[in-house]
């Protein structure tokens, strides 16, 4: 985790919200922080403490039979409740925002509308992208477009997903709109395209660590 002011720039490791919410730049700084909300319940009383914030909740669905396929040893409800705590914050505080994400794979394809319609609800920005990465071509149906067949009514969902966006009238639906129709496009287009190739899964290689990543990151940015 970063973050950064005019003064200094720190990487944080860790447990790092004790350091953020203690921190004289709280009030210079717009903390944008990336989430999966399972835990944010038990940091509250710190994150109170910051003037101006930004939560980017990464999902990918919004029900438990889906999540908690996606994300393992998750647990849907407490994430549910979270978002949903936060969302009323924010409501209060002018400076608070949040986003909601969710990458379209095999596991949630067909189920992208009941997404749509859970952000409509609460009236904040989903962002919908496709998969990327070979590394996971065997739930990646923008390599594999075979997946498709899995679930025979995805693009009906998202038809749907983006028709109750666009029918929802607020600026929050308009944006997630906006991020569904290309992911609509290109799977229509994949589903019409029987002579792509894909690579098998077993070529693609073992998916890199963590470690390897940021090494190679650094090695790209010399």
């Amino acid at each position: 985790f970063f973050f950064s002011s005019r003064r200094r720039h720190t990487r944080l490791q860790g447990d790092w919200s004790s350091d953020v919410c203690s921190s004289d730049l709280l009030m210079e700084i717009h903390l944008g922080i990336t989430t999966n909300g399972t835990v944010l319940d038990r940091h509250w009383d710190r994150l109170e403490k910051i003037e101006k914030l930004s939560l980017g909740f990464s999902t990918d669905a919004v029900s438990p039979d889906v999540y908690e396929k996606i994300r393992l040893k998750g647990n849907w409800s407490q994430v549910d409740a979270n978002i949903r705590r936060f969302r009323e914050m924010t409501r209060t505080r002018r400076n608070w925002a949040m986003v909601l994400s969710a990458v379209v794979q095999r596991r949630n394809l067909g189920r992208l509308a009941e997404m749509a319609r859970y952000c409509v609800e609460l009236d904040v920005v989903c962002y919908f992208s496709a998969m990327v990465g070979a590394h996971a071509v065997e739930e990646n149906p923008f390599l594999n477009p075979a997946l498709l067949q899995e679930s025979p009514n995805w693009e009906e969902d998202l038809i749907a997903a983006v028709e109750l966006c666009e029918s929802a009238g607020t600026a929050a639906a308009a944006q997630t709109a906006a991020t569904l129709r290309p992911v609509l496009a290109q799977l229509q287009r994949l589903a019409k395209n029987p002579g792509l190739v894909v690579l098998p899964a077993a070529s693609v290689g073992p998916r890199r660590t963590r470690g390897q990543f940021f090494t190679d990151l650094k090695r790209q940015l010399e």
